[in-house]
């Protein structure tokens, strides 16, 4: 898992996660952005599932192709709007929509994801509360059911704007870092947060750096998956990455196999995706059609 300062729509991953509204109409924030680069695709897919779905709810999801974007697919995610309908239940649907991201990844078989600060921009969740839903949803996504049969494996919190960064970047330093379950928080500190889980085992990745547009989609493909720390003293996050030894990959611990220091599975055991559980077949980059979006 990783925190770090970026542009998502750059995100080589499988999954690109957008804070979409309930009518699929990305007209602002993240959800434009996708669009602006990803084409007119997305909003036309977004606009047949609203006319067959109606508009989405709070906490739910939908699924589109990614158009020009470098990701597989893309999934728009509701949140939930702070002062319409309170910290107790947007705390709620924020999880719920996140939870559901990632139970839409699993469906498709996607082993990368990347997720903004949903509900934090214009719908006015306070940003510290925003990553301590999102933190909690992964810890929780990560405990359901057996973790070594999960595809997902690579999970990234993506933010243009220090603001969101800091926030996240500070969550995760306090759950992965200072609260090390069996070390002091002076020991977590000098070993750096790239050696640990969300699950509390050692040896995975967890990495909070500046930049890491160019990271590989870890399934099926041979590029590197970039676990690296930032040294600028002028980051906001500053990465706390100071272990000299390579660093397991997050997935080693997930799915309970070593791989190669860059990332990569070991030979042989890389497995391309063509087609998704649940019969949602991933269409090629050209393709015209009608699958499932939303936007924010």
């Amino acid at each position: 898992m990783s925190v770090y300062k970026g542009d998502i729509t750059n995100e080589n991953v499988d999954v690109v996660v957008n804070a979409a509204n309930s009518d699929l109409q990305h007209v602002g924030g993240v959800a434009k952005a996708i669009v602006d680069k990803g084409g007119k695709k997305i909003q036309k897919e977004s606009n047949a599932i609203k006319r067959e779905r109606g508009a989405l709810r709070d906490g739910e999801v939908a699924t589109t192709r990614s158009g020009n974007l470098p990701c597989k697919v893309i999934v728009h995610a509701v949140g939930p709007i702070w002062n319409e309908v309170g910290p107790k239940n947007s705390r709620k649907l924020l999880r719920r929509a996140c939870i559901s991201s990632f139970a839409e990844a699993e469906r498709l078989e996607m082993s990368s994801i990347a997720l903004p600060a949903i509900g934090s921009g214009i719908y006015g969740m306070p940003k510290n509360v925003c990553a301590e839903v999102m933190f909690d949803a992964v810890d929780e996504f990560i405990r359901q059911g057996d973790p070594k049969k999960k595809t997902v494996t690579d999970i990234r919190f993506v933010n243009i704007d220090n603001s969101s960064v800091q926030a996240f970047g500070k969550e995760f330093r306090n759950r992965y870092v200072n609260n090390r379950v069996g070390s002091n928080s002076k020991k977590a500190s000098e070993e750096g947060s790239d050696r640990l889980s969300p699950t509390g085992a050692e040896g995975g990745s967890s990495t909070v750096s500046s930049s890491r547009s160019n990271g590989g989609r870890s399934r099926g493909r041979n590029v590197r998956n970039n676990s690296h720390s930032s040294t600028n003293p002028n980051d906001p996050l500053d990465a706390s990455n100071t272990s000299s030894s390579p660093p397991a990959s997050f997935s080693s611990v997930v799915k309970g196999k070593q791989e190669d220091n860059d990332g990569r599975p070991p030979e042989g055991q890389e497995r391309r995706v063509n087609k998704g559980k649940g019969g949602f077949s991933l269409p090629s980059k050209g393709d015209d059609g009608d699958n499932k979006e939303e936007g924010n």
